[in-house]
């Protein structure tokens, strides 16, 4: 799925309707996407202010790790739907023969 790039209404549609997905692991990254934007936020924040100059060094870490964290995160959103779709799919693959419970049991 492409939902890192819908806007949040879109999300939140698609989260609401009767798909399978996105699910609880997307809902899960998303937030854990927001929190490290919000840390990159606050480190940023705290860079310039000569106040905090004792913390800059530190913030600016803060601030990269939060980015990659951020960009983590929003891989997992689509990562976490496209599995969730594939085990669904594999689940309603026959399983009449035996040949079909192994393919069936490779799939999930």
């Amino acid at each position: 799925m492409n939902l890192s790039n819908l806007t949040v209404k879109a999300f939140l549609d698609e989260l609401a309707s009767r798909s399978p997905a996105p699910g609880g692991g997307s809902v899960a990254a998303l937030a854990g996407g927001l929190a490290t934007a919000l840390c990159g936020m606050a480190a940023r924040l705290t860079l310039g202010r000569e106040k905090l100059r004792d913390a800059w060094p530190a913030m600016e870490q803060t601030a990269v790790e939060a980015d990659q964290l951020r960009t983590r995160f929003l891989l997992l959103v689509d990562e976490d739907a496209d599995a969730y779709l594939a085990v669904t799919a594999a689940r309603k693959l026959p399983k009449g023969t035996d040949g079909e419970r192994e393919a069936r049991a490779r799939a999930l």
